[in-house]
């Protein structure tokens, strides 16, 4: 899902990732490793003159490796 729009002097990009990440080559589905189910992400950025000024929001949800539960993080840019 993706959704952009303009607020003022700030365009904002939002961006939403629901994904099916299962390994069908073997006899049991699994989750492949190090992939999430959901995702997101938010940019935002301002253009003044010839400077633009932005950030980023990203989200990255559970994974697994193997059994092994990996948590959910987020990471800002600028």
């Amino acid at each position: 899902l993706e959704v952009k729009l303009d607020t003022d002097i700030v365009s904002h990009e939002f961006y939403l990732d629901y994904k099916d990440p299962v390994d069908k080559s073997g006899a049991e589905d699994t989750q492949l490793a190090y992939r999430s189910k959901r995702g997101a992400k938010w940019n935002a950025y301002a253009t003044f003159d010839q400077w633009t000024l932005g950030s980023q929001y990203l989200y990255q949800g559970e994974r697994f490796n193997g059994s092994t539960r990996l948590p959910s993080y987020s990471l800002w840019n600028f």
